[in-house]
């Protein structure tokens, strides 16, 4: 990992989100970009030209000065590398460019508290980003420890072919800081136990083949809830982040449909990421 950006409204959850990306990035021996997005208000009433220019010009001037304020925090940690940015337009479409200019690598976001993972992970804002964009988004819940080191990242997967290249992309985190990186399947009753138990042979074999990391372990939890499990997961403090990927259509559509329907009062206090869905 290379590169982490941090879209920042400097909101206090911003400003956690950025947090964690320095302690993430001193790990990691990466550089940060933080960047703020601004748009001018659209005029309701005609509004003489060079009162707009003024109050672009203010508007500059305020991100820019507390962008600066910002990046002394990551002075103080010392031993990182990074710039600000500052972009006029549509949030979404500034952070696209910047990760495609940039070759960014991951983006840290902070987002309010949800009722719910789906909430959590998907804020309006990160939804579009997710969707937008193609590394990964790691969202900080507000109620995110910043004090606790990771130790133990998460990968929770329904056995799709693709999850070799996203295993690949957790060894990048985890092996610098030698965290314990651990894949769970969450089984209910759709397939018998015996198929259960071929397809995480046959899945197991397969990240074998390809992952020469020491420190990983393979984990199955049961329930027909997949919330629920999560949730207790997460309570139990069993990992330190949890990482689920956007392409799992099947895994998703039990995760989320849930969710969105009973409004699942589930709190998570851990940095969540979200693969971006891809065909």
């Amino acid at each position: 990992m290379k590169t982490i950006l941090v879209p920042t409204d400097f909101s206090v959850n911003a400003e956690n989100a950025l947090h964690f990306a320095i302690i993430l990035a001193k790990q990691q021996k990466a550089t940060l970009i933080l960047l703020h997005v601004y748009q001018m208000p659209i005029a309701v009433s005609p509004v003489p030209f060079n009162l707009l220019i003024l109050e672009k010009e203010e508007a500059k001037e305020n991100a820019t000065t507390k962008l600066r304020t910002l990046s002394a925090q990551i002075d103080h940690a010392g031993g990182i590398s990074y710039e600000y940015l500052l972009e006029e337009g549509e949030t979404v479409e500034a952070i696209s460019n910047i990760v495609k200019v940039k070759n960014v690598d991951l983006i840290v976001m902070g987002t309010k508290g949800a009722s719910g993972l789906a909430g959590v992970i998907f804020g309006s804002i990160a939804t579009s980003v997710i969707e937008k964009v193609t590394c990964p988004v790691m969202s900080i819940p507000e109620r995110t420890s910043l004090i606790k080191p990771i130790k133990k990242i998460t990968y929770a997967t329904d056995y799709n072919t693709n999850d070799n290249l996203i295993i690949g992309k957790i060894i990048e985190i985890a092996e610098p800081i030698n965290a314990q990186v651990t894949i769970i399947h969450i089984s209910g009753s759709e397939i018998s136990p015996n198929e259960e138990s071929k397809l995480r042979s046959s899945f197991m074999k397969k990240v074998n083949d390809v992952i020469s990391y020491n420190n990983i372990s393979f984990q199955m939890l049961h329930g027909q809830d997949v919330e629920e499990q999560l949730e207790k997961y997460i309570a139990d403090e069993s990992t330190d982040i949890l990482i689920l990927a956007t392409h799992h259509r099947s895994f998703f559509d039990r995760l989320f449909e849930k969710s969105i329907t009973k409004d699942l009062a589930l709190k998570a206090t851990i940095p969540l990421v979200a693969f971006h869905y891809n065909n």
